[in-house]
């Protein structure tokens, strides 16, 4: 996922935020 980071919140929902992309998985 290369520079990038994942936030994941309580009702399993992950985030995947990179420089200038947000995906919503």
């Amino acid at each position: 996922e290369g520079q990038g980071f994942t936030l994941i919140f309580g009702k399993g929902t992950r985030l995947l935020v990179k420089p200038s992309k947000w995906h919503i998985i």
